[in-house]
């Protein structure tokens, strides 16, 4: 089973285990995500294929879809992202950043091999009912709890004070905070910096992570 599917079936796995569709959350899309998504086991963080301790990553978001799991009645949020360090593309799914590929198409493929039905809007922009991440100027969903939080690209980028990559969690399905470096050391703070801001990470009310500039 190639790892797009993979991805897919984790997807359904997670919907079932949850019991509940997104419209039975009685949130919107992106809340359903964020309770959906990204509760992780413990010390599961974000890109582990790609991420080293040492290495900062920096992405450019070029395309914003839908990927739909049919069966279950979620939709997640996906990015299409190029790495600004190298001639690699990856679909960053809900949080989670895909496997690299050579071109935005086999990027894009990978994904669709593994849901029900994948839409992408055909670029960036901001639309209604968005605003601009406050890091990269990518569209993010209106949510009047958190009006500034940062789009699902940008917690990729996360580092320490040094420079160092942050992976951030939840600590078990009930919610709570994790936040290690990404060789799998604890990191016992909630301050981040994202492309030179100061951020703070911590637990969405609903589970999932969330960063916002400051304190």
């Amino acid at each position: 089973m190639g790892k797009s599917i993979g991805m897919g079936v984790k997807v359904a796995a997670i919907c079932a285990r949850a019991g509940r569709s997104a419209s039975g959350l009685s949130l919107g899309r992106e809340r359903a995500l964020d309770s959906l998504l990204f509760q992780r086991r413990p010390g599961e963080g974000y890109g582990s294929a790609v991420c080293s301790a040492s290495m900062t990553l920096r992405f450019d978001t070029l395309d914003v879809g839908i990927a739909r799991v049919e069966a279950h009645d979620v939709e997640f949020d996906a990015r299409l992202v190029k790495r600004s360090d190298a001639a690699a593309f990856h679909v960053v799914l809900g949080g989670t950043l895909g496997e690299a590929h050579a071109t935005p198409d086999e990027a894009t493929a990978a994904l669709a091999a593994g849901f029900s039905k994948v839409e992408w809007r055909g670029g960036a922009s901001v639309r209604d009912g968005e605003r601009p991440c406050p890091t990269c100027s990518a569209p993010v969903a209106c949510w009047e709890r958190y009006p500034s939080r940062l789009c699902i690209v940008c917690v990729l980028e996360a580092v320490d004070e040094q420079g160092r990559s942050l992976r951030f969690s939840n600590a078990a399905f009930s919610g709570g905070f994790l936040a290690m470096l990404a060789d799998g050391t604890p990191y016992d703070s909630h301050v981040c910096w994202v492309r030179n801001t100061r951020c703070w990470a911590d637990e969405a009310r609903f589970g999932g992570i969330v960063l916002e500039p400051g304190p």
